[in-house]
């Protein structure tokens, strides 16, 4: 099995659709809330008619890509892992700021495996990535965002397999053997939700399909696990991130109704 993993760089795991689906899911009737919500869940108030052109067509007002709110988001699924794991531990972080309908989202988290038990394998490390996202709920007051987005990410780990070879000449021997200074990267395509609970307060959840993997500094040994990615030996990776938030108000970004009437 220890020769396996130093060839290949761990084993494959088998799609968990059944859980995909349940995303999916949870991605279709979410949108759905969000829509049906109409002006109480947050969409930008309409003029009245004091200030409706004749033909019923509201003014086509210029596009204001100044920022109007800071996001600040932890990851609650490594905080999960965490705390109910016992081979994994890690921390996840997001930064969100928006230009008019768009927004920029940076991300940062560490990683810490240990794996085996006839061998001992860790990984620890560190990632991030950063990229453009358009939301597609558009002119609403409360910052409620359908977004999709790219994403460049990188990581920077570390990883050692130590194992006891039996049958030798001089009995049992202690391999062992390491990659001190791996580099990833890759590509995310990216759909996330993000409605706001209460004041300031937000929860959304975000879907991450990784392509374009690449790993630099792999010496004899292939790394089992790349931080911020999934398994090495898989070329593409899905992951779910579940992140709670608090907005900073930077400008009122929609005037109110009565603001508009005058």
């Amino acid at each position: 099995m220890v020769e396996r993993h130093r060839r290949n760089g761990g084993w494959s795991l088998a799609p968990t659709l059944k859980m995909v689906a349940v995303i999916l899911g949870c991605t279709l009737f979410s949108v759905t809330t969000l829509f049906a919500q109409g002006p109480a869940g947050g969409q930008r108030p309409q003029p009245s008619g004091k200030t409706q052109k004749t033909n019923n067509q509201l003014p086509k007002e210029p596009r204001d890509f100044r920022p109007s709110m800071l996001k600040l988001s932890v990851d609650a699924v490594p905080v999960g892992i965490s705390l109910f794991g016992a081979n994994r531990s890690g921390s996840g972080y997001q930064a969100l700021i928006d230009f008019d309908q768009f927004f920029f989202a940076a991300e940062y988290g560490t990683q810490k495996t240990s794996r085996g038990e006839s061998y001992r394998y860790k990984n620890e490390g560190s990632y991030f990535s950063f990229g453009p996202e358009v939301n597609f709920l558009k002119n609403n007051a409360k910052g409620n965002s359908l977004t999709f987005g790219l994403r460049y990410g990188q990581a920077q780990f570390s990883d050692q397999l130590s194992y006891f070879k039996t049958g030798g000449f001089f009995g049992d021997l202690q391999v062992e053997d390491a990659n001190p200074d791996l580099k990833a990267r890759w590509m995310e395509l990216t759909v996330g939700l993000n409605a706001n609970v209460w004041s300031n307060l937000y929860l959304g959840y975000t879907i991450r399909y990784k392509v374009l993997r690449q790993v630099d500094n792999i010496g004899t040994m292939a790394p089992y696990d790349v931080p911020g990615f999934g398994l090495y030996e898989d070329n593409t990776g899905v992951q779910f991130n579940f992140y709670v938030g608090w907005a900073i108000p930077l400008r009122e970004k929609y005037p109110d109704e009565a603001a508009l009437e005058d």
